[in-house]
């Protein structure tokens, strides 16, 4: 189970890239007894309330067990990766990530979303030991993953073509502080996701909120910190292990950001915790 369901989470159907012909409907006036989650790959006519709307590629519905289900394709036949899934923390977990239920929502990014109902298909399908678990936590992934995206494209006013670039700079950001010996620059960081340095910088900037140079010193000395804290390292290994090119201008720099050298910084923490205590 996960941290906020204590029941499993059952998927009885699923699929990825359904497709369906142009005069298919699906219309189900008193719902499907289960949960139905869809994720639109084609443009849709769909009815929400007393309403008709249309939805584009990549739009994304919850229906709740005992609503009306009304859709098809608009103007093409209909492609869509769809979840049928029941049980009595399903709500919880909607609720908790605060997404909506019976209405049309657009997370920024959604390429997640077939891989991981491939992830629930194939753990359903293969039945290893604790198989139900491991659905439950594809399930709270998957709607973590939907909350992220559609919360950040809301609160960010990211364009489009911005939410699609999200995942390619937390996948680099993952990297360069799992890597944070290494010589990093700008350009190094702009290439691994195909971007001029400048687009890049201002991206990193509108994603993070602090450009990517800064980032990245900002990882080292806190590794640094870490370091003198709580190993032997001299301030030489110290300031290699944390990815600086010397000792000098580690120091120069620590020094300035902390107040005091790297060599004292363990006694003003030492001597800072016993006054707390």
């Amino acid at each position: 189970m996960t941290a906020l369901t204590k029941h499993p989470i059952s998927v009885s159907h699923a699929g990825v890239h359904s497709r369906h012909e142009l005069e298919y409907t699906i219309d189900r006036p008193h719902g499907l007894g289960q949960f139905l989650f869809l994720h639109f790959r084609s443009p849709v006519q769909i009815r929400t309330g007393s309403r008709t709307t249309t939805g584009r590629p990549h739009d994304c519905i919850i229906f709740t067990p005992e609503h009306r289900q009304w859709y098809r394709g608009h103007g093409v036949g209909l492609c869509d990766d769809y979840m049928h899934f029941s049980g009595p923390d399903c709500l919880t977990l909607i609720r908790y990530y605060e997404l909506p239920l019976n209405a049309l929502f657009r997370p920024g990014h959604s390429g997640f979303v077939a891989p991981l109902i491939n992830e629930i298909l194939h753990a359903k399908y293969k039945r290893d030991l604790f198989w139900e678990d491991e659905v439950t936590e594809h399930m709270s992934r998957l709607m973590r993953l939907l909350a992220t995206h559609w919360h950040l494209m809301r609160q960010s006013r990211l364009t489009p073509v911005e939410a699609t670039y999200l995942e390619r700079f937390q996948q680099l950001r993952v990297t360069v502080h799992e890597q944070l010996q290494r010589s990093w620059t700008v350009a190094d960081m702009a290439k691994d996701v195909h971007l001029s340095t400048s687009r890049f910088t201002a991206l990193y900037k509108r994603f993070f909120h602090v450009s990517p140079l800064k980032d990245l010193l900002n990882a080292r000395l806190e590794l640094a910190k870490y370091f003198l804290t709580c190993t032997s390292l001299s301030v030489k290994e110290v300031a290699f292990k944390a990815g600086f090119g010397n000792a000098y201008y580690f120091s120069r720099i620590f020094r300035r950001r902390s107040g005091c050298a790297p060599s004292k910084y363990y006694r003003r923490e030492l001597d800072r915790l016993r006054a707390q205590s």
